[in-house]
């Protein structure tokens, strides 16, 4: 309900049990000055004030429900070209905070696919080594190799785990779980396009047959989101833009995503994994 807080099946209760009027009341039971009739009818008294007043707030929720069934509904029906400037400036600010959230998004899937194909380069360099595939390096030993090769398997799977569940963060299923979130999309879309999406298609499996292949699938999908919203704002913008406003939003035809912010590049962590892989592709860890 649009005013459910205030319809809590609650508060008649709350209010009966709280209210120090009806506990005078209850308190007058138990004396003898008191007559029970005059007691139990201050009881009934109160709880009827209480529904009557229940009754009044849940008249209030219909008819604030009533007013977002058809005036809002009236404001979604009316054409975009018709739409003021105002409403126009919102959604295309709308519009382009969710593109910004699907091409970062976008980006950082890009980059996890690309740092954990290092890591594979890596560890495949080490096993054609060990598989007598590729020359055993000047000044080090099968051993040093073997255990080189170790060691990136293990740094390789805790990044593939941190990626994952970096990227499985990301609410898309917000998109049509939010109320708020629903109507705004529908009022840039006409509908929600993305309530048909079982929000598990946004999600890495850490446990498909083939990795690659189900990072590209999710790719693919933060790729859709984010068409999707781009053409929301070049929409928006357009109408805008007809009306004397394209100098002032240009800029939010230009990605906002700084590629070097990602997750995979920003924090120390990362970076220091990048160089190890540089590093033990050029030479392998001495065992201690």
């Amino acid at each position: 309900m649009y005013l459910s807080n205030t319809t809590s099946p609650f508060l008649s209760y709350n209010s009966i049990f709280q209210n120090r009027t009806l506990f005078s009341a209850n308190a007058g039971l138990s004396s003898p000055a008191e007559k029970p009739q005059i007691a139990l009818q201050t009881i009934s008294d109160q709880i009827v004030s209480n529904q009557t007043r229940d009754e009044q707030l849940e008249e209030q929720s219909k008819t604030a429900q009533i007013w977002k069934d058809t005036y809002m509904k009236t404001k979604e029906d009316t054409p975009d070209e018709e739409r003021s400037t105002y409403v126009l400036e919102l959604y295309l600010g709308i519009a382009r905070l969710h593109l910004t959230a699907a091409e970062r998004n976008e980006q950082e899937i890009s980059d996890f696919k690309e740092q954990l194909q290092g890591w594979d380069q890596t560890i495949q360099g080490y096993q054609d080594i060990l598989d007598g595939k590729a020359a055993l390096p000047e000044g080090q030993t099968m051993q040093s190799i073997l255990w080189s090769y170790e060691k990136a398997k293990l740094d390789r799977e805790e990044f593939l785990q941190d990626g994952i569940t970096h990227i499985n963060r990301y609410q898309y299923n917000e998109l049509s779980s939010n109320e708020i979130t629903d109507y705004n999309i529908k009022a840039i879309f006409g509908e929600n396009k993305f309530a048909e999406k079982d929000p598990s298609v946004w999600l890495i499996d850490p446990t498909a047959s083939d990795l690659y292949s189900e990072i590209d699938r999710v790719l693919s999908e933060a790729q859709w989101v984010a068409e999707e919203f781009r053409q929301g704002v070049e929409h928006f913008y357009n109408i805008l833009r007809k009306r004397g406003y394209g100098e002032q939003y240009k800029g939010y035809l230009e990605s906002w995503v700084d590629p070097t912010d990602s997750y995979f590049d920003q924090t120390e962590k990362m970076n220091i994994q990048k160089l190890m892989i540089d590093r033990l592709m050029k030479e392998p860890l001495q065992q201690l």
